[in-house]
């Protein structure tokens, strides 16, 4: 890429014209949060005041390097975040700006700067989840800090040495996962099987909610309704459509009569991201883990339809150790203006830590 950069952000207000220039520029991404699908239904239920944050070349303004989507509430803009606790439960990982693949580091360096200068000083801006490679240095003038980390987990499967899950698997895994498929079976037939219909996604989407509900309490996303509502229509988009077209997906598995639970994934690029589960554990015991089942049997149709990874995103759990061969920090930061007040902040964070409070 020749030639400098100019940054331009204006009010979002058109969201075919938006489509346009964000689909452009999505083949450019592999995570399923950049793709429009996903946007689409952040900007319909999730966003405040939203900006659009666009890179083109100097003197070739229909050349767009890069575009970007900042919500603004309450002293916080965030790149496809709100700071809003309901509204961020939908949690958007490998989260970026759209950029062409060439200069990526320069681009997303120059974007940041543009929107922090063009609000007021005492603001904040949340980027991420990402990983490092996503996330933007500070340059002079500028402080950030890690609000959330936690790694990620990734089966990539160029890395196996057969075309079976098995030959990548511990020997105690191959046989949880062997006894698990033996003692489901008893009761019949395992299937998995993607809900295709409006009228299937929904009756999938209540039994997962419910069973979300059963297993997590209070703290499941289903009591809250932006979350609800933002996946129901998520799912929905993709009714009826053919494999190509589809950005999500939304498994059963059974034995015989039984349902055994529910997984939700999401897809771009070669990949597949798995975001949600829901199992029925009343049949469960040492002997039948519907989890290990379930996504042994995803990972490995997974690989047969010809993707290169199965990403458990981040978050720690122990069945993600068993299946995943590679590990990388995601991290939330916070960037800001180095100004006097942020730095008595700081100041203060540090000392709140040293005290242990």
């Amino acid at each position: 890429m020749m030639g400098g950069i100019q940054v331009k952000i204006y009010p979002f207000e058109d969201r075919t014209a938006l489509q346009g220039l964000w689909v452009r520029l999505q083949q450019h991404s592999q995570s399923p949060f950049l793709q429009w699908p996903w946007i689409n239904q952040w900007l319909k239920h999730c966003a405040y005041r939203v900006y659009v944050v666009e890179a083109v070349m100097v003197g070739q303004p229909e050349q767009r390097v890069g575009i970007g989507l900042i919500s603004e509430h309450d002293n916080t803009l965030g790149v496809q975040r709100t700071g809003n606790k309901r509204r961020d439960q939908i949690w958007p990982e490998h989260n970026d700006f759209l950029m062409v693949e060439d200069n990526r580091t320069q681009i997303r360096q120059q974007m940041l700067t543009a929107v922090l200068e063009a609000f007021p000083a005492h603001y904040r801006l949340l980027w991420g989840a990402a990983n490092a490679e996503l996330q933007p240095s500070v340059t002079e003038g500028y402080v950030k800090r890690v609000v959330w980390q936690a790694p990620s987990y990734v089966t990539d499967f160029s890395k196996w040495q057969s075309d079976n899950l098995e030959s990548a698997l511990s020997k105690s895994a191959r046989s949880q996962i062997r006894r698990s498929h033996k003692k489901y079976a008893e009761l019949g037939e395992i299937m998995l099987t993607r809900a295709e219909s409006g009228e299937q996604i929904t009756r999938y989407f209540d039994a997962m909610a419910t069973l979300h509900k059963q297993r997590w309490g209070e703290d499941s996303g289903f009591h809250n309704q932006v979350f609800r509502r933002f996946h129901y229509d998520l799912l929905q988009q993709d009714a009826n459509k053919g494999a190509a077209k589809r950005f999500t997906a939304l498994y059963r598995i059974t034995a015989g009569e039984h349902d055994l639970g529910y997984l939700y994934v999401l897809l771009a690029g070669e990949g597949m991201a798995f975001y949600l589960s829901a199992f029925d554990y009343t049949l469960a015991n040492s002997q039948r883990k519907p989890g290990l089942l379930a996504h042994a049997m995803l990972i490995q149709r997974a690989y047969d339809h010809g993707l290169s990874h199965y990403d458990f995103l981040a978050g720690e759990a122990r069945y993600k150790h068993t299946f995943t061969n590679h590990v990388e920090p995601m991290a939330i930061i916070e960037y800001r203006r180095n100004t006097p007040k942020v730095r008595t902040y700081a100041l203060l964070r540090q000392l709140k830590s040293y005290l242990g409070m």
